[in-house]
């Protein structure tokens, strides 16, 4: 009898320390996804308020009387975009359903920069410049419409971005579009009405018209477009690496778009960094890996330095810096 109270006894104490722990673990992972959520709400806000800001500036350009004003407003606004940039990054949401937006918001900037060094220079806006300006403004507004409205929903609670992070990173973005909700969706429909954007800059249109060069070999398959990815992959001591043909990319260059993340204990780490893979000969076109850099540790000639340092170690020489 004694016996078998003792064995109930240490059964009972058990119990209650299972049940402890895992309460625990339920708070610890309240806690987590609150403040998770809270960092993707935090970015999605800051996109928003810059995008409206952007919105705001453009509209003051196309009144604005003096280059000096007009070089403050254009440099205003290229800050802007990048900072709109970054926070784009930062949201749980596939980067083909965002991409359109993330162009337009790169481009803006970039246009907006080349304005405010042509004004700076004494040269005026043309004719031609004040119309794209204009259009610019119109999209900026239907983008800046349609962030409100996802705005409202995060406001009243009816949209999670954790959630939506959580089934991403279980279905690696596979299922983006349809995880993104309505919202985002109808914001990619949006961008496809955005214009062609011809200036003289960096991510001008007319430059993806131009023929590829450099693309040679026979098509390659998924299996060899993931090892592509992987050798150029450069995260040193990362373990439990998985890479991913997520999708395919027409275009200039016809690509299998890779993912490649991180697992530790069957959970993604991180977010995935996307790379896209030429399917004619398997040359990657770019790579992203979107992270958050909290503090400032290089130079733009450290930084150059490293840049050339790693296309060196990849077989890329005579190499020049266009842009940063």
């Amino acid at each position: 009898m004694r016996k078998w109270i003792a064995v109930s006894s240490l059964l009972l104490v058990a119990a209650l320390a299972a049940g402890y722990w895992g309460y625990r673990q339920h708070n610890d992972k309240q806690v987590l996804q609150t403040a998770l959520n809270n960092n993707y709400q935090r970015a999605f806000y800051s996109l928003a308020d810059h995008v409206q800001n952007m919105e705001v500036l453009l509209g003051k350009s196309l009144v604005a009387t003096g280059p000096g004003s007009n070089e403050e407003l254009f440099e205003d606004i290229w800050q802007r975009s990048n900072r709109a940039l970054d926070n784009l990054t930062q949201l749980p949401v596939s980067d083909a359903l965002l991409g359109r937006t993330a162009k337009f918001i790169t481009q803006l900037g970039d246009y907006a920069r080349m304005l405010a060094e042509q004004t700076a220079g004494g040269r005026p806006v043309t004719p031609e410049q004040w119309n794209t300006l204009n259009r610019l403004y119109e999209q900026a507004s239907v983008l800046n419409r349609e962030l409100g409205k996802i705005h409202s929903e995060v406001a009243d609670g009816s949209y999670n971005f954790y959630e939506l992070a959580a089934s991403g990173q279980r279905r690696l973005g596979r299922q983006g579009r349809e995880l993104a909700g309505a919202g985002f969706q109808t914001i990619d429909k949006e961008m496809q009405g955005y214009p062609t954007l011809i200036y003289d800059g960096p991510f001008s249109d007319h430059l993806e018209r131009g023929k590829a060069r450099g693309v040679t070999g026979d098509k390659i398959s998924t299996s060899r477009a993931r090892s592509v990815a992987l050798r150029y992959y450069d995260r040193k001591g990362a373990q439990n690496v998985i890479a991913q043909v997520t999708g395919e990319v027409e275009g200039n260059i016809p690509a299998y778009r890779v993912e490649i993340v991180q697992r530790r204990g069957g959970t993604v780490v991180g977010d995935p960094t996307v790379a896209d893979v030429s399917k004619q000969g398997g040359h990657l076109i770019w790579m992203l890996t979107p992270r958050r850099v909290t503090s400032t540790r290089l130079d733009l000639e450290q930084g150059r330095s490293r840049a050339e340092d790693y296309l060196k170690k990849h077989g890329y020489d005579n190499m020049r810096l266009s842009y940063h």
